[in-house]
């Protein structure tokens, strides 16, 4: 699943929080006010680049409405005011069950890893910090590219590690795609990615899981058996 030498880089809605259903309503909800339309196609995985920016741009080309920075930034903009209010009246934005013991894991460990979200960057801090996983050094994100791609190579580049093997975590048929199309390896998270995948996890209390992040921590079981879990000196209490 990961090996000694692997980096770890992360996608973040469905992957590290449980936020993709208010973000993708969320999402629509700004598009919409700031267009003044709703007759756009919701279905993601028809689009070219599924971030927030690569969204936005090719919803105002089927729509063959000229693109303006200045659109981008209303719709960014009202989406972080409406995440935000989200936020507070909610006051939950819950990491995915053990996502919390494993960043603890990679930093105690000092083990290379980061964020690489096809969301914005403010939203995705505000979701991070409200799942109990902030802060994160390197967060990349669709303000510096519209293609997820070009967003991870980023992310590896910040993490200044290049020439390792690179392990991509994602919960969407984009993130395996993008993770293809650089060669790097997949680990699929969560259920949208179930039987189209392997390795999967269900989240990060898997115990195949538990078991190669201690390794990777250099605190592997004293068993051979993968299922068997790690110490707890390995994995923090939550």
């Amino acid at each position: 699943m990961i090996s000694p030498n692997d980096v770890l880089v992360f996608d973040l809605d469905g992957t590290l929080v449980q936020s993709v259903a208010f973000d993708d309503l969320l999402y629509r909800e700004a598009v919409s006010e700031v267009l003044g339309r709703s007759d756009f196609d919701g279905n993601w995985e028809t689009y070219t680049h599924v971030t927030d920016s690569g969204l936005l741009t090719e919803i105002l080309s089927r729509l063959e409405i000229p693109f303006q920075p200045a659109i981008l930034s209303a719709v960014r903009e009202l989406f972080r005011h409406k995440v935000e209010a989200h936020l507070k009246s909610v006051a939950r934005c819950d990491p995915l069950p053990g996502a919390r013991e494993t960043i603890e894991v990679l930093r105690g460990a000092g083990v290379p890893f980061g964020i690489a979200t096809g969301g914005w960057a403010p939203t995705a801090r505000m979701k991070l910090t409200r799942a109990g996983l902030d802060p994160v050094e390197v967060l990349v994100s669709s303000d510096h590219s519209p293609s997820r791609t070009e967003i991870m190579q980023r992310c590896l580049h910040q993490l200044g590690v290049g020439g390792r093997p690179v392990v991509y975590l994602g919960d969407g048929p984009w993130d395996l795609e993008a993770t293809r199309s650089l060669g790097w390896k997949f680990i699929g998270v969560g259920p949208r990615l179930a039987g189209d995948c392997d390795p999967w996890i269900e989240d990060y209390e898997d115990p195949r899981w538990r078991a190669a992040l201690a390794e990777l921590a250099g605190a592997a079981p004293r068993s051979n058996d993968s299922t068997e879990r790690p110490t707890e000196a390995a994995w923090p209490n939550p």
